[in-house]
């Protein structure tokens, strides 16, 4: 009997790599919606907070709520869920 690969071991091959750099072709891709959408000044500032945050995995997701902080950063319904204190409020 030949060993072959689970569907899902095919299926997780095959998957991106998630990557800054992939999450940052993602976001670019995202059309441009002023009504929900921070304006790119409020989004470089998100990001250069959540690069000095304790709480950045693998300088991509937050590891409070496991989002992918280039993605969250984008959209003015998001905050930042840091416990007790939202670091994107000024």
């Amino acid at each position: 009997m030949a060993n072959k690969p689970c569907p899902r071991c095919i299926r997780d091959s095959e998957l991106p790599v998630i990557t800054q750099k992939y999450l940052e072709e993602v976001a670019s891709a995202i059309p441009e919606d002023k009504e929900n959408m921070v304006e790119n000044v409020t989004y470089r500032e998100r990001l250069e907070k959540c690069l000095d945050c304790d709480a950045l995995v693998d300088s991509v997701m937050c590891s409070w709520c496991g989002c992918y902080v280039i993605l969250r950063a984008k959209f003015k319904k998001n905050n930042c869920p840091y416990p007790k204190k939202d670091k994107w409020k000024n």
